[in-house]
């Protein structure tokens, strides 16, 4: 008789199920069930297709989603994944994230200024034409993260367009329809 040895299945599973690294619910994913010599389940790890592509082609790692695992104590737990924030609140955070830290570099600046201003910091041409440059500084900090977190933006939704792309292509494809299929309109 043969001896019981661990197990690993892959599944191609069509639910809807919010998944780490993912901006949008996956309503088809990649699962993979991983079972001891006993056919006990260790755990089950979730993928989206373009997750469970980059780990099957590229060495490193890649985010996944721990539905189901066993804790170290044995006990079943599982992984909650929270859906993310929207576009436009992420676009907003980083936003005044970035602007809080230069409105906090304006206030060294001010500072600086009013110190020499009051006499407690010696005002020198050098002084003078460094905080110059660090007000240039900022401003082009200010213009150039407007810029960044727009296209960061932008990026996102053309990622989040190709998920959906995607997702709907397996849909069509779970349908009997072919995605490169075109059909023509023969009513008269």
């Amino acid at each position: 008789m043969e001896k019981s040895r661990s197990s690993v299945c892959m599944t191609l599973t069509s639910g809807s199920a919010w998944l780490n690294g993912c901006l949008q619910p996956q309503h088809y994913y990649v699962t993979i069930d991983i079972t001891d010599p006993e056919g006990k389940s260790l755990a089950r790890v979730a993928l989206s297709y373009e997750q469970a592509a980059k780990m099957l082609l590229y060495n490193g790692h890649v985010e996944c989603t721990l539905q189901r695992y066993r804790d170290a104590t044995g006990k079943t737990a599982v992984e909650k994944v929270e859906p993310p924030e929207n576009v436009h609140k992420r676009m907003k955070r980083r936003l005044s994230e970035t602007h809080k830290a230069l409105l906090e570099r304006i206030e060294d600046v001010r500072l600086s200024l009013h110190d020499m201003v009051n006499g407690d910091k010696k005002a020198n041409k050098t002084t003078i034409l460094n905080l110059l440059q660090e007000m240039d500084t900022i401003q082009n900090h200010f213009l150039e993260n407007q810029s960044f977190i727009l296209q960061q933006s932008e990026e996102e939704l053309s990622s989040m367009q190709n998920n959906a792309a995607g997702q709907l292509s397996l849909f069509l494809q779970t349908k009997g329809f072919e995605p490169t299929q075109t059909y023509k309109n023969d009513h008269k």
